[in-house]
């Protein structure tokens, strides 16, 4: 029941941070490094790396992220909360510009 709880919390924080950033930069450009403080460079890039591998371990079984590549050709933020950890997450808030 506390696990519970603590994933629920995980989640909305998750998603508050995804709708704020696709807020202000829209909801497919995340991945784009103007989007980032530019002195982070290397730590965006490996941010990015990070989530692009996380979408493509996850694209053959997750209908979701196949719907959006193969449909839109990029995932929303939003649908990534079902994937990602919190880390990312945090991540992205703190290295945005």
């Amino acid at each position: 029941m506390f696990l519970k709880r603590i994933l629920r919390i995980e989640n909305t924080v998750k998603s508050a941070i995804a709708y704020e950033f696709s807020w202000e930069h829209g909801h497919d450009n995340y991945l784009r490094l103007a989007n980032f403080n530019q002195s982070l460079l290397a730590d965006v890039s490996k941010l990015i790396s990070t989530i692009q591998q996380d979408i493509s371990r996850n694209y053959p079984s997750n209908q979701s992220i196949k719907h959006y590549l193969e449909t839109h050709v990029y995932v929303p933020l939003w649908v990534l909360v079902n994937i990602l950890t919190l880390h990312p997450f945090l991540l992205l808030r703190k290295h945005a510009d």
